[in-house]
């Protein structure tokens, strides 16, 4: 939850594959730049939270 998935060897191109099954199971579009400012799985939970 507190790990950068980039840390782990994942692909910054790989966020807009994530994206759309976020918007749809919390109801919320986060814009592209808070995957990368907020590169955590905490992190996206509250700017999900605010948004």
């Amino acid at each position: 939850m507190h790990v950068n998935p980039a840390d782990l060897g994942g692909h910054p191109l790989l966020v807009p594959t994530v994206r759309a099954p976020v918007a749809q199971r919390l109801g919320v579009r986060l814009p592209l730049g808070a995957f990368f400012e907020r590169a955590t799985v905490a992190a996206l939970a509250e700017r999900a939270a605010t948004a």
